[in-house]
């Protein structure tokens, strides 16, 4: 990973914050639904020249529109879980890290567009289960037309908008692809792996929209590259 310095040549550590929103359609390969599902991520954590770290929270919405055959086997977990309705509703909260994150122009193969690659895990105590996920983001908005300049409109409004409270905002608009798979513990100790199983693995690909603020509070020290 590139470090990406400010005119003083200062390293990008600094506090930094997101918001992403994304419509993806989802297929469990142990349960064979086919899901459309909406969800919204905020987090807090930290950038380094390493990536970023930090914390989150998320409202997720979805709509079950149909099954086309499972191909795996679920696991059975200890503790039963409800099964969910046509339509379905979770928020939650775990932790994440980003350690690939490649912005527009940051690398030549990447000229106008940018490439993240985070993994997050989201326990569910009181549920006896937690989902852990690799997620993709490529942001395309350079190449995506009318609809992109649309979108570096908004972009633009956005930054405006954080200077006047000397902060940095950037956004970005593209594609997001996902496997996911939700962990329990076994309802037989023998079964699994060290005890655990898995009842679903998902995978889900759609659009996104998304910024990243830089919290920093002092102007200076944003970095002059980078998120």
């Amino acid at each position: 990973m590139t470090v990406q310095r400010d005119g003083s040549g200062t390293s990008a550590f600094h506090p930094e914050g997101g918001l992403v929103a994304s419509v993806q359609l989802c297929y469990d390969f142990m349960t064979g639904n086919v899901d459309l599902t909406g969800w919204a991520w905020a987090g807090a954590g930290y950038k380094t020249p390493y990536g970023w770290y930090g914390g989150y929270t998320f409202a997720e919405l979805r709509l079950n529109v149909g099954n086309v055959g499972a191909l795996l086997t679920p696991g059975r977990c200890a503790s039963p879980q409800e099964p969910h309705g046509r339509v379905s509703a979770d928020v939650g909260g775990g932790v994440a890290l980003f350690p690939v994150v490649i912005v527009p122009g940051e690398r030549v193969r990447f000229a106008k567009g940018g490439l993240e690659i985070g993994l997050l895990f989201t326990p569910h105590p009181a549920e006896g289960y937690a989902d852990l996920e690799i997620i993709g983001l490529i942001d395309v908005k350079k190449y995506l037309g009318p609809f992109g300049v649309a979108a570096a409109a908004a972009e633009e409004a956005a930054k405006k908008l954080g200077e006047k409270f000397g902060q940095r905002v950037e956004c970005g608009a593209g594609f997001d692809l996902s496997l996911s798979t939700r962990l329990c513990r076994a309802a037989d100790p023998r079964a699994g792996i060290l005890g655990y199983t898995a009842n679903t693995l998902k995978l889900c690909g759609g659009g996104y929209i998304g910024c990243n603020i830089n919290l920093s509070r002092s102007r200076p020290s944003l970095p002059g590259g980078g998120h």
